[in-house]
This record gives structure tokens, C-alpha cells and sequence, in this order.
């Protein structure tokens, strides 16, 4: 059953029990499209008047994405998500970042995030078991900070994370990655080494991930 517009505007209370991501984005999913403006505008609301309220924020976040999915609306779009990571790495509620991340990782780019966000962010991806989009993450936050090493560590890491978990594609994928944009790093050894390993894993059929 569709959501109709009467009852587009957010429902989050202020107290009681708060829904998790998938209860919050399921809700979204139902909203009618003619009902989409006005969720936004009464999501935006209740995100001003509860300021770091990650759940809020999410919801404002989620509706955003249906009622300005057009190129044209991105910024609008992109800086509602930006909002919401920033309001839930702050209030604590990592995990909740990480899956609404991984509802924008195609727009990733465009996300507008403290340097400071991005490395608690790579690490509830990493837990949750999302490498690449960890990798990507993780690194951006070095490269923010201007620690070229500290990115390739980082890079390094989660390659390794994803050889011990029987991913050698992925580790492969992300060694190389290390290669292309930083190929004198100290490294480079290092990894040329490793990705011998993962290549003969593959080579053997013993781990098609």
C-alpha cells in the first residue's frame, strides 16, 4: 500500500522507540510520488527544529533522494545526505551512516563531509563488511588531511582484509589502485609481493570472489 499525501509529513517522535534504516527507508519507499514535496519540506523542518538528530536528518536525507532525483537537483540532493552523515557520526550512530553512504556510494564524489568524518565512516563500512566502499572512504579521509602515507596504509589494510577474507579480486583491485596513484610509494614492493599471492589464489580456483 502506497503512502498517501496526508500522511507524507515525517513521523518520527521525539521520544519512544526510533526506527532503524531499513523501517525509516521502507516508509520512504512508500511515499506516493505526488506526496514527495511535501514530506521534503516537513522533513527539512523537523531536521532544523531537531538539530544532530541522526534519525531526522536520515529521513530529510532519504525523502531528498526520490523528490530531487533529477541531475538537475544534486546539490540539493548531496548536501541533505552530507547533513545526515555528518549528524550520525556525530551523534554516534555509525552504523545507520554507513547504510545510508551505501545509498549514495554512485554519487560518493559529491559528498561534502569533514575530513575528521570520513575515517569513523570507513570503519563502519569496514565492519559491515563493505571493502571497497571502506577503501574509498578510509582513503579519502588521508587525502583530506594531506597524509599521503596514512592513505596508502589505509589502502594497504583493507586489501589485506579482503585477501584474508577470501576476496583476492578485491584485494587485487585495491593493490593496483595503490600502484596507479601513488606508484613510487614505499610499498610498492610490498604489494607487488602480495598481489602474486592473490593472483596465483585465483589462478588455482580456489577463490573465485
Amino acid at each position: 500500500m502506497r503512502v498517501a499525501a496526508a500522511s507524507a509529513a515525517p513521523t518520527l517522535a521525539s521520544n519512544g522507540p526510533r526506527p532503524s534504516f531499513a523501517e525509516l527507508r521502507q516508509r520512504i519507499t512508500q511515499l506516493e510520488e505526488r506526496a514527495l514535496c511535501t514530506a521534503l519540506a516537513a522533513a527539512r523542518l523537523a531536521e532544523l527544529e531537531r538539530a544532530g538528530d541522526a534519525h531526522a536528518a536520515v529521513e530529510a536525507a532519504l525523502i531528498a533522494r526520490r523528490a530531487a532525483a533529477k541531475p538537475e537537483h544534486a546539490t540539493l540532493r548531496m548536501r541533505a545526505v552530507s547533513r545526515a552523515l555528518a549528524a550520525c557520526l556525530e551523534g554516534g550512530q555509525n552504523a545507520m551512516a554507513a547504510a545510508l553512504f551505501n545509498e549514495f556510494v554512485a554519487e560518493r564524489a559529491a559528498l561534502r563531509l569533514a575530513q575528521e568524518h570520513w575515517e569513523p565512516l570507513g570503519r563502519a563500512l569496514l565492519g559491515q563488511g563493505a571493502l571497497m566502499e571502506a577503501a574509498w572512504a578510509l582513503h579519502a579521509g588521508a587525502v583530506l588531511g594531506k597524509d599521503p602515507l596514512g592513505a596508502q596504509k589505509r589502502l594497504v589494510e583493507v586489501a589485506g582484509k579482503a585477501a584474508d577474507a577470501g576476496k583476492p579480486k578485491v584485494a587485487l583491485k585495491l593493490y593496483a589502485t595503490l600502484l596507479e596513484k601513488y606508484p613510487d610509494s614505499q610499498y610498492a614492493d610490498f604489494v607487488r609481493s602480495h598481489m602474486r599471492v592473490e593472483e596465483k589464489k585465483l589462478a588455482k580456483g580456489s577463490a573465485p570472489a
